[in-house]
C-alpha cells in the first residue's frame, strides 16, 4: 500500500496534471492545516512514485525561463490511489488518515454517496471499539480521540447530506 504523502500527491496530479511548485501549493490549499512537504521532500515523492509508474512526466516550454516538467498521474498511479482511498477503516492506524482519504476522495471527483459510506463505516467502528475501552486514564486518550473522529464523521455527514 502507499503512503498517505505518495496518494495526496497522486490525486491531486489524477485531477491536474501541474509541476512541482503547483503541486505544493495544491497540497496547502486542500490540506490547509497541515504544512505541506518541502520542495526537497516533495521532488523525492515525485521521483519515487515515477519509478513505481505511478505518474508520468512531460515537458512544458516557457516563452521566459527555463522549460518545466509537468506532472500527471497514470492509470497505475489512479489504481494505486483508488486501493489507498478504499482501503478498510483501522482505527489504531486511521484516525489521521481517514478524513484526509474523504476529502481527497471528493476532490478527485469520488461521488457523495461514497464519502458518505465510508463515513457510516468509520463511525460504526469507532463507536463499537468505544465502547470496548477501558474508563481509565490509561485509555482515556484512546477514548477522546474516539469521540473527536466521531464528532468530525457526524460534521461531514451533515455538511455533505446538506450538499447534495
Amino acid at each position: 500500500m502507499i503512503r498517505e504523502d505518495y496518494a495526496i500527491a497522486l490525486g491531486l496530479l489524477a485531477v491536474k496534471p501541474m509541476h512541482g511548485y503547483d503541486l505544493r501549493n495544491a497540497f496547502q490549499a486542500l490540506f490547509p492545516d497541515d504544512k505541506p512537504p518541502a520542495y526537497g521532500q516533495l521532488y523525492r515523492i515525485i521521483a519515487r512514485l515515477a519509478k513505481m509508474k505511478a505518474l508520468a512526466s512531460q515537458t512544458i516550454g516557457r516563452d521566459q525561463g527555463p522549460d518545466r516538467l509537468q506532472y500527471k498521474a497514470t492509470e497505475e498511479g489512479r489504481s494505486m490511489l483508488d486501493k489507498w482511498l478504499n482501503m478498510p477503516f483501522v482505527p489504531q492506524d486511521d484516525m489521521a488518515s481517514l478524513p484526509k482519504r474523504i476529502v481527497l476522495g471528493l476532490h478527485c471527483g469520488k461521488p457523495t454517496s461514497w464519502a458518505l459510506g465510508r463515513i457510516d463505516e468509520a463511525e460504526e467502528i469507532v463507536l463499537q471499539r468505544s465502547n470496548e475501552l477501558k474508563a481509565d486514564l490509561g485509555s482515556s486518550f484512546r477514548v477522546f480521540q474516539n469521540r473527536a473522529l466521531v464528532q468530525w464523521l457526524e460534521f461531514s455527514r451533515l455538511h455533505l447530506d446538506g450538499s447534495s
